[in-house]
């Protein structure tokens, strides 16, 4: 909220040990050496990988699936990501999320401009994504695929290679409001409400606040804090 950046996690962080898994089809030993030479191709660099090498690669296709499937699961592990929600008002998200409402939510800009936290939405199937080598390489999507079991999280993401736990900067404007749960504590107001006093102060742009409420249905409502301890009936997606 004052120092306007966020922090990439990877996926050994994550609570689903399927997230960003997949599988490698075995490749035919011709791929092998076509998928090996464009490597070395592509470093702009031809004694980085020795006939000899690519040779004995391409003579135990099995060995080298394994190797493969290793390598990319290494530069996997390397990728941060920063994950986010279309909706707020998603009752799950709260419960695994939210510290079961305890917790709160920041609401971020997103639309194709300057001051907004950009994305890329996750693709929900039932089918476990598998990977094939070619000459040209090997497509990394699975940071962008899930189970279908998460599809009501309608998730986006922000991916960076080499940034796993590191710090994004972000656009101030960014960052536009922040929820409270329905059980949020008075210590989780008081903090909240000092670092937008602060945000203030830095002018930075402001910020609203909403609050989660749970009414007569299993659908959530939201009000929008309008100052003197006063909140008015707000609609959030």
């Amino acid at each position: 909220m004052l120092n306007s950046r966020v922090r990439l996690s990877c996926r050994s962080e994550f609570n689903d040990p399927f997230d960003t898994s997949f599988g490698l089809e075995e490749p035919d030993p011709r791929i092998i050496s076509s998928f090996l030479q464009g490597i070395s191709t592509r470093q702009g660099n031809f004694s980085a990988l020795p006939d000899e090498y690519i040779q004995g690669a391409a003579s135990n296709p099995s060995a080298f699936k394994t190797k493969a499937h290793a390598s990319i699961s290494e530069s996997l592990d390397r990728f941060g990501i920063f994950s986010m929600t279309e909706s707020i008002a998603q009752p799950l998200m709260w419960a695994h999320y939210g510290c079961s409402h305890r917790g709160i939510a920041l609401v971020f800009r997103h639309a194709l401009s300057e001051n907004s936290l950009g994305g890329f939405p996750i693709r929900y199937q039932d089918e476990y994504p598998r990977s094939t080598l070619a000459p040209e390489g090997i497509e990394i999507i699975h940071v962008f695929v899930k189970g279908r079991a998460w599809e009501y999280e309608k998730e986006w993401r922000l991916v960076y290679g080499n940034r796993a736990r590191e710090w994004l900067d972000i656009p101030p404007a960014s960052l536009v409001g922040v929820v409270f749960g329905i059980h949020t504590e008075q210590s989780t107001y008081d903090c909240v409400f000092e670092l937008s006093k602060q945000r203030r102060e830095l002018n930075l742009p402001p910020i609203c606040l909403f609050h989660a409420f749970a009414g007569e249905s299993y659908d959530l409502s939201f009000a929008q804090f309008v100052g003197n301890n006063q909140w008015k009936p707000a609609d959030l997606p």
